[in-house]
């Protein structure tokens, strides 16, 4: 066993940019009183509660966010429609309002809803003058959701 040292070497606790005598600051801040989180925002707390039921609903569809959310805003649409059906939700509690007409609503709306995406999907698929409107509609849409006017893009 020549290559093996058999006394202890000196030791020392290094503290890289610390000058000698100089305190080690701590790795994080420490927090103060009252640096939690900030509250959230209602309406985000209910899209996300919306997202993750429609994702336990369609996980294996291949759908995304905005679709699954859209969706789920046509049929809460369609069901708003049904006074007789808001009356009940307005008085009644969540299982009472499962007992009355709101269930039947829900499959009516995703019906109707059907009918009507395929009968406007049918119009602008079979008329080029309504899918050039639309197409002009829905420019200006996604114009106004990234901030900019119609008249300001450059060409």
């Amino acid at each position: 066993m020549t290559h093996y040292r058999l006394h202890e070497k000196r030791e020392a606790d290094l503290q890289l940019g610390n000058k000698v005598g100089e305190e080690p600051k701590p790795y994080l801040v420490p927090s103060k009183e009252g640096s939690g989180s900030a509250p959230k925002d209602p309406k985000t707390e209910l899209l996300n509660e919306i997202i993750d039921h429609m994702n336990d609903l369609f996980i294996e569809d291949g759908l995304s966010e905005n679709d699954m959310l859209n969706y789920a805003n046509t049929i809460a649409g369609k069901i708003s429609e049904n006074e007789t059906v808001m009356d009940q939700l307005r008085s009644n509690t969540k299982e009472q309002a499962m007992l009355g007409k709101f269930p039947t609503s829900i499959n009516d709306a995703v019906i109707e809803s059907t009918d009507v995406h395929n009968d406007m999907a049918m119009k602008l698929l079979s008329n080029e003058a309504e899918a050039k409107g639309f197409a002009g509609l829905m420019f200006d849409v996604l114009m106004k959701r990234l901030g900019k006017s119609a008249n300001n893009i450059v060409e």
